[in-house]
């Protein structure tokens, strides 16, 4: 992967897990409790899977162009 598509997935993902978490969930970050495991577990999930995502979506935009 090229830093430039490692830039183009952070300015997706990193908004996403900052603002578009649960108010709940980030409360929990901020002072984690008995399930810190498993927060960290769904964020961590929930972070790789939109990585993945974005990934595949950059993938297809560079195919189109050189089609």
């Amino acid at each position: 992967m090229e830093l430039e598509d490692a830039r183009e997935i952070a300015k997706y993902v990193v908004p996403r897990m900052l603002f578009k978490l649960p108010q709940d969930i980030k409360v929990q970050l901020v002072s984690p409790g008995e399930n810190e495991d498993s927060l960290l577990f769904r964020l961590v999930e929930k972070a790789a899977a939109d990585i993945q995502w974005k990934a595949v979506e950059l993938e297809n935009q560079k195919r189109k162009k050189y089609i």
